[in-house]
């Protein structure tokens, strides 16, 4: 598919580092204080995704919540509220509510961009074809769902976990300071440091 050639996703980089920019003045804005988890780590990644992939912005909120509900179904404070409530944390089960949510989202929006197709990636997906055959939805809702959720929550865990390292090691971060150069392993080191699958 033409749209993940390195070209276009060239084309994406200033958008993405505009959405970094805003992130950081965000964070500059507290005062030199922070959640940095719940404040930065979550959004900024998020933020990235979901323009990519064509979610309006005012939709973030219910993505997060849904990403949360899903991949921590057995957490007492993100999981779904419901029948398993009460239950012990190893016998909760995802709440597949969760799922119906995601589905009924993005069947919307693929519909929407089925009608009228724009330049992000739901609408690659929304008129896929397989030779020469349109998608089922259900593949196309399964690609909606993988790339809203571990498009961002991977990021937002590995961006935490290494803001977290840096701040038990301050010797690191002061090198990191010290030689920007130093960022790109700082990333690479940071994703095997935190595993956040």
């Amino acid at each position: 598919q033409a749209w993940f050639m390195p070209q276009n996703l060239k084309s994406l980089e200033e958008r993405v580092r505009g959405i970094a920019r805003a992130a950081v003045e965000r964070m500059a804005s507290k005062g030199g204080d922070c959640d940095f988890v719940n404040e930065v780590a979550l959004h900024y990644p998020l933020h990235v995704i979901m323009e990519i992939l064509g979610v309006p912005e005012s939709d973030e909120p219910r993505m997060l919540k849904l990403t949360q509900e899903l991949f921590g179904a057995t957490d007492p404070e993100l999981g779904r509220k419901g029948a398993d409530a009460d239950k012990p944390i190893e016998e909760r089960q995802l709440d597949f509510g969760v799922i119906t949510d995601f589905f009924e989202y993005f069947r919307k929006l693929s519909e929407a961009r089925r009608a009228n197709p724009t330049d992000d990636l739901a609408s690659i997906i929304a008129n896929s074809k397989i030779d020469g055959q349109p998608i089922s939805d259900l593949e196309a809702m399964s690609y909606y769902i993988i790339v809203a959720t571990a498009g961002h929550d991977t990021t937002s865990s590995s961006t935490a976990g290494a803001m977290w390292a840096l701040a038990e090691n301050p010797g690191e971060f002061r090198k990191v300071k010290q030689d920007l150069s130093l960022i790109p392993g700082l990333v690479d080191e940071s994703i095997r440091w935190t595993t956040p699958v």
